[in-house]
């Protein structure tokens, strides 16, 4: 049982969330004590802000790949509204203590810097993705700073294919790569989203496949506790894993750790509670993944669900979400059987592809009216419902519903062909040719709605 406990928790710590040689700029910190429910004792929360004033990019010692809003068109991506976007790919010149740009202009544009994407690798052509070899110039980083604009970060470690024997192409070997020097990721206070899911699982592994290749599973479980112990801080109360900047480290949940894994996968669930700290904004990508979880308390200051950070936790059956949560991301609740409630607030802004996918026992989900994105098949077919009272007619092709109610004011007062849009009746719904004995709105807690039906091909 202890074998297949471990095996689990590789699996999901190291592929999922992994995690390594980064934290909170300062590996020593002490665990946060015990304080009242819901969590422990807050973290100081210190003053650092983005500058906002943007940066040449010949300034920078970083290389860019810069997208206008008309390339961005013209590569079918559509136009992104306020600023152009720029993706980090290399470092230019040797640094220690690498700050990244919040903006960069080319003295023509400005652009939001919104990526890492891989500095560990030497850069010939961005355009081509080319990517030659090991970047020397970011062997010496030790400290990155980050700012609130950056969603992604990649490039930390990643494998390097290259010629055993130059020329001979047979001799072609992979070997994992990394930033071997760097002691921490610096987040700014005010980071409202980014997904660590990619970075540190690979970092992690890399650095596994580097110092002990031959490492058995329990050994590998022990290297990885190590290395996230020495960089992160340790709630140990609540079993939960913080990363943030050196005055701050609640910001974001990297992990929760050993006693949220089961003995057995599906096991029947005791009543295992998390509590996250007030001061933690992010709940990190793949946080919660597979975890026997029953129930979170969120704080209010939380902004983002990450990417499956909830996905297979299938003992959790209510979620409350906090006013302050603007994002859910890809597949955040996914596969959460047991789940049969979700408060979304007022605020919440976006709902990413598959966040509630195959949730099952979840009958219904109140979209609030400041949602403005809904992603692809973010609930499960022929289980949950969506009540929508605001106009959201081209976000809800792809939403994977079973039924969708607009509220009847909406429909009405759209302009002519808007609704149905790309849903057709196929039981008791809206359809003005249909003969007036047939039910075509419905009532749901005081209000008339119509209710669509997706067509499925």
């Amino acid at each position: 049982m202890k074998k297949k406990i471990l095996g689990v928790l590789l699996t999901l710590v190291l592929a999922v969330t992994g995690f390594g040689l980064v934290g909170c700029g300062g590996g020593n910190n002490p665990a946060p004590g015990p304080g009242p429910r819901p969590g422990p004792e807050p973290a100081p929360v210190v003053s650092y802000d983005d500058d906002t004033t943007p940066v040449a990019i010949d300034e920078t010692g970083l290389l860019f790949d810069l997208w206008t809003q008309e390339r961005m068109e013209e590569d079918g991506w559509g136009n992104i509204p306020d600023y152009n976007l720029a993706y980090v790919y290399a470092v230019t010149e040797e640094v220690v203590d690498l700050v990244i740009p919040a903006y960069v202009t080319d003295g023509e544009n400005e652009y939001k810097v919104v990526s890492i994407e891989n500095l560990v690798f030497t850069i010939d052509n961005v355009d081509d993705f080319n990517y030659t070899g090991v970047n020397e110039l970011a062997t010496g980083i030790k400290t990155i700073t980050i700012p609130s604009t950056v969603e992604w970060v990649y490039g930390l470690a990643d494998w390097y294919n290259h010629q055993e024997t130059p020329g001979d192409n047979d001799s072609w070997v992979e070997e994992p790569y990394y930033l071997e020097n760097l002691e921490s990721i610096i987040l700014n206070n005010r980071t409202a989203d980014i997904n660590i899911y990619d970075c540190f699982g690979v970092l992690c592994d890399a650095i596994i496949a580097r110092e002990s290749p031959d490492a058995e599973t329990e050994e590998r479980i022990a290297i990885f506790l190590e290395i996230i112990n020495q960089f992160c801080t340790h709630d140990e109360e609540n079993d939960l894993y913080y990363l943030g900047n050196p005055g701050n480290p609640y910001m974001l949940l990297v992990m929760a750790g050993l006693t949220y894994r089961p003995d057995d996968e599906f096991a029947e669930a005791e009543e295992l509670v998390a509590n996250v700290n007030g001061n933690c904004k992010i709940i990190g990508g793949g946080s919660f993944d597979s975890s026997a979880v029953t129930e979170v308390i969120l704080p209010n200051g939380l902004v983002t669900i990450g990417l499956n950070a909830f996905n297979y936790c299938w003992a959790l059956e209510n979620v409350i979400l906090p006013n302050s949560v603007v994002t859910i991301g890809d597949s955040a609740f996914a596969y959460c059987y047991a789940l049969e409630s979700v408060i979304l607030p007022e605020g919440l802004e976006a709902i990413w592809d598959y966040a509630f996918n195959d949730c099952n026992n979840l009958e219904e989900l109140v979209i609030p009216t400041t949602v403005k994105h809904i992603g692809y098949n973010i609930v499960s077919e022929n289980s949950t419902v969506l009540y929508v009272d605001h106009d959201l007619a081209e976000e809800l092709a792809g939403c994977g519903a079973e039924v969708v109610y607009v509220l009847k004011t909406i429909v009405d007062e759209a302009e002519e062909g808007v609704y149905p849009f790309d849903y057709r009746s196929v039981m008791v719904t809206y359809d003005p040719e249909e003969e007036d004995n047939v039910e075509r709105v419905f009532e749901h807690d005081g209000k008339e709605y119509y209710g669509f039906c997706l067509v499925r091909e």
